[in-house]
């Protein structure tokens, strides 16, 4: 990608509240800004190339288009992706009732670059600029969807049966077979009316800013999260970060 223009500031999310309804777009937001991370949001849209693939070494490939530690792909790796990277662990059959591939990235045409600490907004793209590329950013926010409220909430595992899981960890633990463990469960559900993913998604951020949240939206389709923990970056020196909250020792060693 290359840079095109400077842009007036705006947030990320008044910025994605005036995107129009692309059929892949993503927003990686840093709504919470700490020392060592959420100084740059990205706003990705356009999709012109989408990879998916079922093993790590069919992993798309950075070229030198962009400086380097400028976001190049976007996508996702599915917890399924784990035995192809480990051997001997045990295979999970039930398949998600999203049907998403086990991995997916896609490479988009346009980009705008958010500076939390300066306040600006650089755009980029990828040699493929029209005229009007930003003129939506001048437009008025795009309505929001009535409110919505979620039927059939379901969840794949009963109170009972998370409480016994619960219980037997705490055993192990005690048993000395691990010192920590992330128990979680999964809930299923139906809005009685369409929701809009924008509103949706700065509702979370508001109820749970992080320094690393993102809305990515393709054909139809939106994953939203929100992570205090910076699970691994790699720099241009091949330098690998960690940042975890739990289970980790401390930032220096002597």
């Amino acid at each position: 990608m290359q840079h095109a223009a400077s842009v007036a500031w705006i947030t990320p999310l008044a910025a994605l509240r005036k995107l129009p309804d692309f059929q892949h777009y993503t927003l990686l937001y840093s709504a919470n800004r700490e020392q060592n991370t959420g100084r740059y949001s990205y706003l990705a849209w356009d999709a012109v190339m989408i990879h998916t693939a079922r093993s790590f070494d069919a992993m798309p490939v950075c070229d030198a288009s962009v400086a380097a530690g400028f976001p190049q792909w976007f996508g996702w790796v599915t917890y399924d992706m784990r035995h192809n990277a480990e051997t001997g662990l045990k295979a999970h059959r039930q398949e998600s009732i999203l049907s998403l591939p086990p991995m997916f990235w896609v490479r988009y045409g346009h980009l705008l670059r958010f500076d939390h600490v300066s306040e600006t907004i650089d755009y980029f793209h990828d040699n493929h600029k029209p005229a009007d590329a930003l003129s939506w950013l001048n437009s008025a926010t795009q309505p929001a969807h009535q409110s919505s409220d979620v039927t059939r909430l379901f969840s794949n595992m009963t109170r009972a049966e998370y409480e016994t899981i619960v219980r037997c960890t705490v055993e192990e633990i005690r048993a000395g077979n691990f010192y920590q463990a992330n128990i979680t469960r999964k809930f299923f559900g139906a809005c009685d009316a369409p929701l809009a993913a924008a509103e949706l998604f700065a509702t979370l951020c508001e109820a749970s800013p992080s320094p690393y949240s993102a809305l990515m939206h393709m054909q139809g389709r939106s994953i939203l999260s929100s992570s205090p923990e910076g699970f691994i970056s790699v720099d241009e020196t091949g330098g690998i970060c960690t940042r975890p909250i739990k289970g980790s020792i401390r930032r220096e060693l002597n």
